[in-house]
């Protein structure tokens, strides 16, 4: 999940942002403070941010302001303004589990940074190891060690065994594909 945390409002008005304007987020304000419609809070939080490629791996933002989660979105869409990343998603509404665990807590990445973004993970997020064993990942796909299991499973199953067979068979379909 990342966390963005904003400062206070602040106005930017028309071609006040500090990227070129952009039709997937035109805002009016940046920040937070308690006057704010919801609406307003989510654009502010969208972007425009410096962000590495980890953040569009995140399916939740958490938004803080003023050392409270005041809002989660569940991220939909990843846009790229200069070197800038902006997202839109859906407003998580009281009763979606994310929503209810973090809404009206304190920030759930106490930092002294002052770099806005920061990274976590939440019990909520864990899913299901993909090889089919039932445990819960924290994130990812796999519980340590087990891509391979599964990977081995299909050897096993589609190739008898031979990894030489599937080497053969994915080097033919890669070369296939052009």
């Amino acid at each position: 999940m990342i966390r963005i945390r904003l400062g206070k409002r602040k106005y930017v008005g028309d071609g006040g942002e500090t990227t070129r304007p952009h039709a997937f987020l035109v805002r009016q304000l940046t920040g937070w403070d308690p006057t704010m419609s919801e609406h307003d809070v989510y654009d502010a939080a969208r972007g425009w941010w410096k962000l590495s490629d980890r953040a569009e791996r995140e399916q939740y933002a958490a938004i803080v302001g003023d050392g409270v989660v005041r809002m989660v979105v569940e991220i939909d869409e990843w846009a790229t303004n200069d070197e800038r990343r902006g997202f839109a998603g859906t407003v998580l509404q009281p009763g979606h589990p994310v929503r209810d665990a973090l809404v009206g807590r304190d920030d759930p990445v106490p930092t002294t940074s002052r770099n806005p973004i920061a990274y976590f993970r939440h019990d909520l997020e864990a899913g299901i190891c993909r090889c089919g064993c039932g445990e819960r990942v924290p994130s990812g796909d796999w519980v340590q060690g087990h891509d391979q299991r599964a990977l081995h499973q299909l050897i096993n199953d589609e190739f008898g065994g031979s990894v030489s067979r599937f080497l053969d068979w994915y080097e033919d379909a890669a070369a296939a594909r052009g």
